[in-house]
């Protein structure tokens, strides 16, 4: 499976969904733009043409077909022009570049020309200014980010507009907002930035760089064992890798995961995914466990069972329905009813700090329990009582071929799993 390429992506930009009709226009400071649709290639100067508005963009089959013609007295070098009708003695160079004045309608036009790598860089980083926009829900955030003021800002989220020809962002109470077409936009610009980002990576490991970057989204429990010992190995050979790490609890690590936000997602599920366009595999077979405080009475009975525990307060972590599914399912399949005394806590750090503090019970992966001395405080509990499985597993879009770093930390994650497993035996 092969990804796609940066300038096939851009390619999808500008013409899924955004599309516009082919028409030409004309605007201030005699500017015309003639917009081609996909398809319309090799498009050659119309001799007959007699006016701005019957203007014909010489079109070089570069595979990006957003081409203007700017009037000599007012030249933007950010222009990405090809040519324009020349007079009869201009000729068309070698390669269809005009590099001379040309006469059409009673008016003089020079051409302007970008090279498509500079437009395609320009393009680049009005998107990544759009995606700091959306994500920051304000200008002004956004350029304090990006280290820009904020006019520049402004003035290339108005330059990205001009050239989809479609209003991208509106401002609401809630700041500012992606339109419909900044929604349509905005996904396929993060899908754009993990193609660099892929990009990057591959060419760093041609040159045999220690660097790149590498995007995770991890459950709780993953982020507190697996992963950071997984991340402190890897950086040890290769310390020029840039890690972003984000949380979330199955099935919503797959938004980011889908969306190209993260490169993989490491997470406790149920059962392995099926899904056609993810690849999952199991990293570590797990199960969760009751936990409790130490010294709390229940830890001196040896084993127990869940009924000996149905008079307990429990925690129930629960950033969203999965939790108190996990909870409820436990019990339910041994024949019991879900204790009458819970708190539902949607943060993990407070789930183990009130187990570390009072006489409360919660449900844990067993592996945050390798090596016991992580955390301090709080200990399994012994069950006779047979406890659901929730194995870890990494996972990653199947059409999307990750790059060699990414490779080299998937390898680095089974090595760190397989240590556990042996640990946990």
């Amino acid at each position: 499976m092969s990804a796609r390429t940066p300038v096939r992506a851009l390619r999808e930009v500008l013409f899924s969904g955004l599309r516009p009709a082919r028409r030409y226009e004309s605007g201030a400071a005699g500017v015309t733009r003639f917009i081609p649709r996909e398809g319309d290639s090799d498009l050659h100067p119309d001799k007959s043409s007699k006016s701005l508005q019957e203007c014909k963009i010489y079109h070089v089959n570069s595979g990006l077909d957003v081409k203007e013609a700017i009037s000599c007295s007012k030249p933007e070098p950010d222009s990405a022009i090809v040519g324009a009708r020349p007079e009869p003695s201009a000729g068309l160079p070698a390669g269809g570049r005009f590099r001379n004045r040309f006469s059409l309608a009673g008016r003089n036009l020079k051409i302007v020309q970008t090279s498509i790598p500079d437009f395609i860089s320009m393009l680049l980083k009005q998107l990544r200014i759009f995606l700091a926009v959306v994500e920051a829900g304000a200008v002004r955030q956004a350029a304090l980010k990006l280290n820009l003021s904020q006019s520049s800002v402004t003035k290339s989220i108005q330059q990205l507009e001009q050239e989809l020809h479609t209003e991208l962002l509106s401002r609401s109470v809630h700041g500012v907002v992606p339109t419909p077409a900044g929604r349509l936009l905005l996904s396929r610009a993060k899908l754009i930035e993990a193609e660099l980002r892929h990009a990057r990576n591959e060419l760093d490991e041609l040159h045999n760089a220690k660097s790149g970057d590498i995007r995770l989204c991890a459950s709780p429990a993953v982020a507190m064992s697996l992963l950071p010992r997984a991340i402190t190995n890897f950086k040890r050979k290769r310390p020029g890798v840039r890690f972003q790490i984000q949380e979330g609890i199955y099935p919503h690590v797959l938004v980011p995961l889908r969306s190209g936000d993260v490169d993989l997602a490491i997470t406790l599920v149920p059962e392995k995914p099926t899904d056609d366009d993810l690849s999952a595999t199991i990293l570590l077979r797990d199960s969760v466990t009751p936990a409790v405080r130490d010294n709390h009475p229940m830890t001196k009975r040896g084993q127990v069972t869940l009924a000996d525990l149905l008079d307990l307060e429990w925690v129930v972590y629960r950033s969203s329905k999965t939790g108190r599914d996990i909870f409820d399912h436990c019990f339910a399949s041994n024949g019991l009813p879900p204790p009458a005394r819970i708190i539902e806590c949607a943060s993990f750090a407070c789930t183990l700090g009130l187990i570390e503090l009072g006489d409360y019970a919660t449900l844990l992966p067993t592996q945050i329990f390798v090596n016991s001395a992580s955390r301090i405080g709080i200990r399994p509990l012994f069950m006779r009582t047979p406890m659901p499985r929730w194995d870890v597993a990494v996972i990653a879009r199947a059409n999307l071929e990750l790059s060699p770093v990414c490779l080299a930390f998937l390898d680095e994650l089974h090595c760190t799993a397989q240590q556990i497993h042996l640990a946990a035996n």
